[in-house]
């Protein structure tokens, strides 16, 4: 056990109440999700949960457990002194998959990361989640804004090819909304998939064929930014957890497959009032380049640079699945230029912190709406077309006042 922290019995009643509703349960999931956008665990006891929650307690890990890349190598320069605290977020305990035939036993939590060493006095925060939650903050403390996020999920399910041995796409079905993608077995397992999720209380608008063949996709509910991410996170993994128990793979990475179709994580963001959407669209435009190197962390993400999935330049429209921000409704983006390999948390962050400054400067909205200029009308600035592009663009965007 690890540091503790001052007792918060709400947080301990949270606990309480899930395991008086859930008896069966025996073991709980710690989860966060590293700088890579790596989902990682560590499973305690019911019992040990109880004593961290009553005790306002941390679990402490190496911090190796937070800086990996996605290849699980450890980062350079990592200071092995140091220890990571991951402190449990009781609000967002559900139910969630165990091992084959302990499913019914196991809960997740998400978790904060704090990072501490010998001597230290104070914390360091080292989280993409609290990073969110201090953007959110700021934005609702100095201009009382409010954010509602929604996702899509794309997905192709993968199987080894009976010849040649090889992961190649399970379904030959058609995609684009097409009912013959329904008729494959690979649809029953999507099925089983929105049946679960649906059980464990997530909010699924509707699936369906998409992409060329072989693709489907599911549109999640909007929830508040925080719980947006974290449902997300349960969402994917739960996706990953059903498919694999059938012997199939599933990918949401943005190019499974070379000359095949990519993956996108489509976010949509709403924003109360609406009338700052112009000042808000314009934060988010002006820092739009360097925003792509968080929600395209890979070089795989830039091949969605183009019409109908990433978009290709700085530019917004009104209806417009050919640009990277579409605007839905009034307060209501699409942001198309994301995909599944980026943490959410600092996805949601960078996005609606550009936003946020927008509104604090009331920034002009100086592009204009894609969707009804002429076709001599001047080309906006390219998007990045690779990693190293988008990082050049960081630098729009580390004005803003926020911090993990």
């Amino acid at each position: 056990m690890g540091d503790s922290g001052a007792i918060v019995p709400d947080q301990a009643k949270l606990l309480q109440d899930f395991l008086c509703q859930r008896p069966w349960t025996q073991y709980v999931q710690f989860r966060w999700v590293d700088f890579s956008g790596v989902l990682r665990i560590r499973v305690v006891t019911k019992e040990y949960a109880v004593e961290m929650a009553t005790q306002g307690a941390f679990l402490k890990s190496s911090p190796m457990a937070f800086r990996c890349i996605v290849d699980n190598t450890l980062v350079p320069g990592v200071d092995l002194t140091t220890s990571n605290l991951y402190q449990p977020d009781w609000k967002s305990i559900c139910a969630t998959s165990g091992p084959q035939g302990h499913a019914a036993a196991y809960a997740a939590v998400m978790c904060d990361v704090s990072e501490t060493s010998l001597g230290m006095q104070a914390l360091r925060r080292k989280c993409p989640r609290q990073g969110l939650a201090n953007v959110l903050r700021a934005g609702a403390d100095s201009l009382g804004l409010a954010f509602l996020v929604g996702f899509e999920v794309e997905l192709i399910i993968m199987h080894r090819s009976p010849t040649s041995g090889e992961f190649e796409p399970y379904s030959s079905g058609f995609g684009r909304y097409s009912s013959h993608g329904l008729r494959h077995p690979a649809f029953r397992l999507v099925e089983k998939c929105v049946d679960e999720l649906r059980a464990s209380g997530v909010c699924i608008q509707g699936f369906h064929t998409e992409g060329f063949r072989g693709q489907y996709e599911m549109s999640l509910g909007p929830l508040p930014p925080i719980e947006a991410a974290d449902q997300l996170v349960f969402v994917n993994d739960k996706i990953k957890s059903i498919v694999s128990e059938h012997g199939y793979d599933v990918t949401m990475s943005p190019k499974p497959v070379a000359d095949y179709h990519a993956n996108g994580q489509h976010t949509h963001v709403s924003v109360s009032p609406s009338g700052c959407e112009k000042h808000f669209l314009a934060g988010m435009l002006r820092c739009l380049r360097g925003i792509c190197a968080f929600t395209m962390p890979y070089e795989a993400s830039y091949q969605r640079v183009k019409p109908t999935e990433g978009g290709m330049g700085v530019s917004w429209g009104s209806e417009n699945r050919a640009v990277p921000v579409r605007r839905v409704a009034a307060g209501h983006w699409e942001i198309r230029c994301v995909d599944a390999t980026a943490n959410v948390y600092l996805t949601l962050a960078v996005i609606l912190g550009a936003g946020i400054a927008g509104v604090q400067r009331k920034e002009a909205l100086r592009w204009p709406d894609a969707s009804t200029v002429s076709l001599c009308a001047e080309t906006p600035e390219p998007l990045p077309t690779s990693l190293a592009d988008a990082s050049t663009g960081i630098c729009s965007i580390s004005g803003m006042k926020w911090r993990c």
